[in-house]
């Protein structure tokens, strides 16, 4: 697994700052009994800051323990994510993500695509993305979707563990918990390309349907691919910006 760690782990390290941009993270054979993500596991303390940005989170196979595909522990410091997809994956438990947030801590997730991640038990919690955070924390998700993923339909793709926890503009099929605020939800198929491809077709709902600046994380310049935002009207929802001038862009679409 690949580990980003910002003073965390007793370190009495402040005002440290990571950016982690434009990686594949994958990895088919992660096999322990920890409880860490089979691609990635990061901690972010108090006074510290880490940014993801155009990641690429796919074929993690965890099998053991309560993994997930990607685990972080934000403990008081201050979490970006955003142009990252989330694809193809198997674990014990989530093949999504999982993210904690204690102390205070900030965490801002813009322009996710989650889909086509799977769980081995039956009685999983989550498939999708795994969300928490503490009274005094800070939590918002934006322009992003997670659909498609596990195929139970008593399993979610997003689970809120807190009430304190903000949507905005987030297409998904299941979702469990309360968010403590929800502006513009969808749902409904949002017309990927493919099963576990999200980039968009032209008749997607998620075309042009972005906020347009999601509070803290922003949507970033470029989606994941590396392609500019925004493109159309408005930014689309997810890592994926549809350049509207593509005609056989993802096939005959």
């Amino acid at each position: 697994a690949f580990g980003v760690f910002t003073g965390a782990l007793g370190s009495p390290v402040t005002n440290a700052s990571v950016y982690v941009h434009d990686l594949t993270l994958s990895n088919a054979h992660f096999d322990t009994t920890m409880s860490l993500g089979a691609c990635l596991a990061s901690a972010v303390s108090t006074g510290n800051t880490a940014i993801f940005e155009r990641i690429r989170i796919e074929q993690c196979i965890a099998r053991g323990g309560t993994d997930v595909a990607a685990s972080i522990n934000n403990d008081g410091g201050q979490l970006i994510m955003r142009n990252v997809v989330v694809r193809n994956n198997v674990s014990y438990q989530n093949g999504g993500i999982s993210i904690s947030t204690t102390s205070g801590g900030s965490t801002r997730l813009s322009q996710i695509s989650i889909t086509n991640v799977r769980s081995l038990r039956t009685d999983a919690d989550v498939s999708g993305i795994d969300l928490s955070g503490s009274t005094n924390s800070s939590v918002l998700l934006a322009n992003s979707v997670v659909w498609g993923n596990e195929p139970n339909p008593a399993i979610p793709d997003i689970l809120l563990r807190t009430d304190n926890i903000s949507l905005n503009r987030v297409h998904f099929g299941k979702l469990a918990g309360t968010p403590g605020s929800n502006l513009s939800p969808g749902s409904g198929d949002p017309r990927f390309v493919a099963p576990g491809d999200p980039h968009l077709r032209a008749n997607s709902p998620l075309v042009d349907s972005g906020a347009a600046n999601p509070i803290g994380g922003g949507n970033g310049m470029y989606d994941v691919d590396g392609s500019p935002r925004t493109q159309g009207a408005a930014v689309d929802v997810g890592a994926f910006e549809r350049d509207p001038d593509a005609i056989f862009i993802n096939g005959f679409d």
